[in-house]
Parts: C-alpha cells; sequence; structure tokens
C-alpha cells in the first residue's frame, strides 16, 4: 500500500517550520552599556576581555589598540553579537560602539 501525503499538508509543516525559525523576521541588535576593567586572557594564543562591573565577561571584536591595557578602566556602549562565534569561548562577544576610559 501507497502512503500519500497531501500537498496542502507539506505546505503548511513547510509554513510552521519556517514561522519557527523566524524566516524572514529582522532582529534588532541588543545595545549594552557597561563600566568594567580590561584583561588579556591568556588562553588560546591571548586575547583582550572586558569584565564589566557586574562581573560579566565580555569578548570584544574590536577593541581599539589604544585601550589594549590590562587593568585599564573603560565605560563601553556595544552590541551583543548573537551570530557571532570565537575559538576563545570566553565571555559575550561584542562589537563595541563606543569605549572611552574613566580613571
Amino acid at each position: 500500500m501507497k502512503h500519500r501525503t497531501s500537498i496542502p499538508a507539506i505546505l503548511a509543516i513547510a509554513a510552521v517550520s519556517l514561522l519557527a525559525l523566524g524566516c524572514g523576521q529582522k532582529t534588532i541588535p541588543e545595545t549594552i552599556s557597561f563600566t568594567g576593567q580590561i584583561v588579556y586572557v591568556d588562553l588560546e594564543g591571548g586575547f583582550w576581555g572586558i569584565i564589566a562591573d557586574s562581573g560579566t565577561p565580555y569578548e570584544p571584536l574590536n577593541l581599539p589598540k589604544d585601550y589594549q591595557n590590562e587593568g585599564q578602566r573603560v565605560a563601553v556602549t556595544a552590541r551583543i553579537c548573537h551570530d557571532c562565534a570565537s575559538i576563545h569561548m570566553w565571555g559575550e562577544i561584542i562589537e563595541i560602539l563606543e569605549i572611552h576610559g574613566t580613571d
């Protein structure tokens, strides 16, 4: 006996799947502001990070050279990069929009 699947059933399943995946929706990047301290993390070849005063670690994609100083206090406005990946597996990845020293 042949199993027959109706075309409307297949289309309904496809439509529900696309809606579940958020297809066609644009997400608004989450912008955050915090103060914290620049740290050099000696993992996976080493990289610069920022530990917020709340204790949350952030891995900036674009920390300017002028701010690559261990222990420097900074105020940051950034976008959380939800679709980014890193080999470091340390902290939340961010793109810095604004940064300035607080000392």
